[in-house]
């Protein structure tokens, strides 16, 4: 009996010990030590978001996941090589493998080299369980006209169109990208925005961004909006060495703003 109460005491330990070797362990870094790829690619693929944080996830192998302003977790390797949703990579905070919080390629501000063209500096952000408090209707808005999707994250931030607005994150798990919906403080829908290939923008919009911003560098993401009265208009991200600028355009070509 002793036996075999020992064998048992020492097959738990032994699983106790696996599970923990199997928890994957997370050392924050500095933004400022993230590689040059990582945030070039961040600056390129994401320019509407911000980094806010690092982390440095070792498991099988290191995997670097940043964390944007907008809530979204991305995933890199150490060449830098983009991996895909970071929450897939994390244990305990962010979910574990495989978890439940949406994300992928995501909707964020990010220009510069580890900061947005207006990001707003760390999260920003709003809890999604507090969203409704603050923007009373808002879920109700989401669940009618996007079934399925659920809230990442919220946040603050202001516009050269609206002012202050709150920008709200939603995602489903069969997306192409997370949808942004933006609210005016008293919880009027503005518009939603989605992530959008510059190179496919209408021709009118690049050959304002052409013949305005000639020697500026485009990013290779856009952002394609909707506004509440169905019209349409793209955000160009454009950067030099020293300035970065947001610039509103209408599908007809016509300037809307410049932030």
């Amino acid at each position: 009996m002793k036996k075999i109460l020992f064998a048992i005491v020492a097959s738990a330990m032994v699983m106790v010990a696996c599970n923990k070797m199997q928890m994957p362990f997370e050392q924050s870094i500095s933004v400022a030590d993230l590689s040059k790829n990582v945030s070039s690619y961040v600056a390129e693929n994401y320019p509407d978001a911000a980094i806010a944080e690092a982390v440095v996830v070792s498991d099988d192998e290191n995997v670097t996941v940043v964390v944007l302003n907008t809530e979204e977790q991305l995933a890199f390797n150490d060449a830098g090589i983009y991996l895909g949703n970071g929450l897939n990579y994390r244990g305990g905070r962010g979910g574990g493998r495989g978890g439940n919080h949406g994300g992928g390629p995501g909707h964020g501000h990010g220009g510069g080299h580890h900061g947005g063209h207006h990001g707003g500096g760390h999260h920003g952000g709003i809890d999604s369980t507090t969203l409704d408090s603050l923007l009373p209707g808002a879920q109700a808005f989401i669940d009618s006209n996007y079934a399925g999707y659920t809230v990442i994250g919220a946040r603050r931030d202001t516009t050269c169109q609206y002012g202050a607005v709150i920008n709200v994150m939603i995602a489903n798990n069969s997306f192409v990208g997370p949808v942004k919906i933006t609210f005016d403080l008293a919880g009027n829908f503005l518009m939603s925005s989605v992530r959008f290939a510059y190179a496919n923008a209408p021709q009118l919009v690049k050959d304002y961004i052409t013949n305005n911003y000639a020697g500026y560098n485009v990013r290779k993401k856009a952002e394609q909006s909707t506004l509440a009265n169905a019209t349409v208009q793209y955000n160009v991200f454009v950067a030099d060495s020293v300035n970065r600028y947001l610039v509103t355009v209408k599908d007809d070509g016509t300037l809307v703003c410049v932030k």
